[in-house]
């Protein structure tokens, strides 16, 4: 593939132009181009060459170094080819015997031949020009494009879409047929080293250093020293890229892995850097590019010639890489199949494994190693670690024998055991014997224990309940007591109310009410006797089960202060049933009344009648307790 670059520099021979401007224009545009084209205006004649000064001088203008001018040789290899493009001709050109001919063959024939073969000067401007144009460039070739239109209007307007239909036919045709030409002649820019090819880094290259060489005081551009120069800088570059597309092309690599795949990888991106190293340089045959390519190999690769060992480049430290990654992974993969195959056998060493059972693992280690094992380092590390497991083997084989000894053993011990546990366990059927009845006598004093807490509780329940009877009935004697001190106030107020009392007869009734109950308070007295009699009684029937509660539950209780408080008790119900009798009396047969004498004297008999029983009462029952 060709990129066509399209260089358009100022006019030659410009208003404003000088006469060095020109010449470096135009010394420029021919180390740069492969196709020269200069375009006129008409036909030139050769008065018209003396305008060219910039052509005479091309060969002052540009040498091959500091001590050198150009050749030939170097002429040939740097000079483009030169196409002379005439606007605005009409004229139908003609050779020297008046037959039409091409114009390029006008101009070698008419203008530049003519001023070759003629006696002119050889120093003239009109001979060096032709000379140059002749003998310079590698090929010489013309064109001529008439007029687009004979109306200055139109020419004023050419560019306008409305007057597109009357541009000339044969203007536009042979416009056309041009634009075809110079495509058909467009080649390669040839570099100054032979059979060498300039591509756009190196184009760029040159451009800059021949345009720092025309603004030099000097003002000549070096051809030899600019292509090595930039033929450096292309190596440079050319070799960083193709590098870079080999290490991307080795980036697939998967650590570790077989040399040989490594080998084949590393061959095929080599190649593809390499066509890239011709791609960017576009040569075949220089020695700058050998020694580049050469150098670029070397650091791709480096091999022994005696033994075909890679001892440098990036593929050295490839394979350095995958000595490592297999080294790692290979050990990682003999202690694991150790591991999971060997030490677990061992592990689970029993009288049932068998001598051989040991060696058919290792085969089984060895086995699965060969079939997952990876990279160089696989058969050295294999190496090493059979001798290990080989070292190990008798050390297996005894630990499995006596292992199978320690198994007699054990089973000897084991019937010895088993005589043991039979004792053990004709005792420990004994000892829970003994312990099942020492147990069932446990329970019997336990629930005997129980009963005896029931009976106590019993009687302590019973005891209680007596005693709180005892303080009940000493409790309703303290308030009859209480009941008879209340009715001396009421016979007190009775005496002050007997004074309002209307009627002696009432009273005189009243007496004799008083006095049947008189009566009957002493038969109730006679039975209050008899009363009294159970109460001792029962008095000592309390004392006698105190007696008996006091010895079964170690208590302390003093018969003496039982006997007292079971009199007190009888005392008190003996007052309290006097007290109410009394008290009956009185609330119910005393009535007040108007004051009166009399009424005073009858109530103050029967205070001292009644009371004068209550003492005799009260007497005859101090006598009895």
């Amino acid at each position: 593939n060709i990129s066509i670059i399209l260089l358009d520099t100022e006019g030659i021979d410009a208003y404003n132009s000088l006469e060095r401007g020109d010449t470096q224009v135009f010394t420029l545009s021919v180390l740069l181009s492969s196709l020269l084209i200069y375009n006129s205006s008409g036909v030139p004649r050769r008065e018209d060459l003396n305008k060219m000064t910039f052509i005479a001088n091309l060969a002052k203008s540009i040498r091959s170094n500091s001590h050198k001018n150009l050749s030939r040789e170097d002429v040939k290899q740097i000079a483009p080819s030169f196409f002379w493009l005439l606007r605005d001709v009409l004229l139908e050109p003609t050779d020297h015997k008046g037959r039409p001919c091409h114009f390029r063959d006008y101009l070698l024939e008419k203008v530049l031949g003519e001023c070759i073969d003629s006696d002119w000067d050889t120093d003239s401007i009109q001979y060096k020009a032709s000379t140059c144009l002749l003998k310079f460039f590698t090929s010489f070739d013309a064109e001529i494009i008439p007029p687009p239109s004979t109306s200055p209007h139109v020419m004023k307007n050419i560019e306008d879409p409305r007057y597109k239909d009357e541009i000339s036919p044969d203007f536009t045709q042979q416009v056309e047929y041009v634009r075809t030409k110079i495509f058909e002649k467009c080649e390669p820019k040839r570099g100054y080293a032979p059979g060498s090819l300039v591509n756009g880094m190196q184009l760029a290259g040159m451009l800059q250093m021949y345009v720092d060489a025309l603004n030099s005081p000097e003002g000549i551009p070096e051809v030899a020293s600019t292509w090595d120069q930039v033929m450096k800088n292309t190596y440079h570059i050319a070799t960083t890229k193709p590098t870079e597309l080999y290490k991307s092309k080795m980036s697939v690599l998967t650590f570790p892995m077989e040399d040989d795949d490594l080998r084949r990888i590393h061959s095929e991106a080599t190649k593809e850097a390499v066509e890239c190293f011709q791609q960017l340089t576009r040569i075949d045959t220089d020695g700058v590019f050998k020694e580049y390519l050469t150098h670029l190999q070397e650091s791709l690769s480096v091999f022994d010639t005696e033994t075909s060992k890679c001892t440098g480049g990036l593929l050295l430290s490839y394979l350095e890489q995958n000595e490592i990654a297999s080294e790692e992974k290979c050990r990682s993969l003999a202690n694991s199949l150790k591991t999971n195959h060997l030490v677990s056998m061992i592990e689970t060493l029993s009288t049932e494994t068998k001598i051989e059972d040991i060696g058919n693992a290792m085969e089984k280690v060895y086995r699965e190693y060969h079939k997952n094992a990876v990279g160089p380092a696989k058969e050295r590390i294999f190496q090493v670690f059979i001798k290990e497991l080989e070292s190990e083997r008798p050390k297996h084989e005894q630990l499995l024998r006596r292992i199978k000894d320690y198994d007699t053993e054990m089973k000897i011990m084991d019937d010895k055991l088993q005589q043991e546990i039979a004792l053990r366990a004709e005792a420990v059927q004994a000892i829970n014997s003994l312990e099942s009845i020492i147990n069932q006598q446990t329970q019997e004093m336990t629930a005997l224990q129980q009963k005896l807490k029931d009976i106590e509780k019993r009687k302590n329940d019973e005891l209680v309940q007596k005693i709180k009877d005892h303080e009940k009935q000493s409790d309703a004697l303290k308030q009859s007591k209480m009941c008879l001190t209340t009715k001396d106030t009421m016979l007190t107020q009775l005496q002050e109310s007997a004074e309002l009392q209307t009627s002696n007869d009432e009273i005189n009734q009243r007496l004799a009410t008083l006095e049947r109950k008189n009566r009957t308070l002493s038969e109730e007295n006679a039975k209050f006797k008899t009363q009294l009699a159970d109460a001792n009684k029962n008095v000592e029937d309390y004392e006698n089960l105190e007696e008996e509660v006091c010895s079964d539950q170690t208590n302390h209780i003093e018969s003496s202060d039982s006997g007292s408080k079971g009199e007190k008790n009888v005392e008190d119900y003996q007052n309290t049933n006097l007290e109410e009798e009394v008290c009956s009396e009185q609330t119910n047969h005393i009535e007040s009344s108007d004051s009166g004498s009399k009424v005073e004297k009858n109530v103050e008999d029967y205070q001292n009648t009644n009371c004068g029983k209550v003492r005799e009462y009260e007497s005859g029952r101090g006598n009895v307790f």
